[in-house]
C-alpha cells in the first residue's frame, strides 16, 4: 500500500447526494446520475487543462458535517461529484463544503483499501478527523483514499520542553 501526507485547501464538489439507507448499489446508481447529468452543471464545474480538476466521493454521517460515517463505518450520506466553484449550486444537485485539512492519501492501486488506511492512521498515531474521501485524478485516472488525520493532542503529563538559543 503506498500513501503520502497532503494538505489539500477548502473546496466545494458538486454532485449527486444518497443515502446508505437506500441499499447497497446506492453508490453505483449515484455514479451513473453524475455521468449522465454532467452536462447540467458544466458551468460550475472546474477544470484543469480542459479536464475536470476533481472526481470526489465524499462520505458524511447524516448530520452532513463530514463526520465519519456510523456504525463501524457502515451508515451515513455519500455525494459522488466533481469540484465547483465555492457557492456553485445547480436545481436537483448538492454541494458539499470540504474544509481545509490534512490528509493521509492512499493508493487505490491494489483494490480498495478502506480498513488497511484505517489500521495505517492508527499506526502512524494519528487521529482520523472525519469522513474518509474517495478520489479519482482525472489527469491519470488513479483512485485513492484520503483519510482526514491530525495529531493527537498532548496529555496534561506530557509537555513539549522550550527550545533555547
Amino acid at each position: 500500500m503506498k500513501y503520502e501526507m497532503v494538505d489539500l485547501e477548502a473546496f466545494s464538489v458538486i454532485g449527486k447526494e444518497g443515502s446508505s439507507e437506500e441499499g447497497p448499489t446506492v453508490v453505483r446508481r449515484l455514479w451513473s446520475e453524475l455521468q449522465a447529468g454532467l452536462k447540467d452543471i458544466a458551468p460550475v464545474v472546474l477544470l484543469n487543462n480542459g479536464k475536470i480538476k476533481g472526481v470526489w466521493g465524499l462520505m458524511s454521517d447524516f448530520s452532513r458535517s463530514g463526520k465519519p460515517w456510523e456504525d463501524n463505518f457502515t451508515k451515513g450520506l455519500y455525494l459522488a461529484g466533481v469540484e465547483c466553484r465555492p457557492g456553485s449550486s445547480a436545481k436537483g444537485w448538492s454541494v458539499w463544503d470540504v474544509p481545509a485539512a490534512t490528509y493521509l492519501k492512499v493508493d487505490c492501486e491494489d483494490g480498495y483499501p478502506f480498513r488497511e488506511g484505517l489500521a495505517r492512521v492508527e499506526m502512524m498515531g494519528l487521529v482520523l478527523s472525519g469522513a474518509v474521501l474517495d478520489y479519482t485524478d482525472p489527469e491519470t485516472q488513479k483512485n485513492y483514499l484520503l483519510y482526514p488525520v491530525e495529531f493527537p493532542v498532548l496529555d496534561g503529563e506530557e509537555e513539549l520542553e522550550e527550545v533555547k538559543d
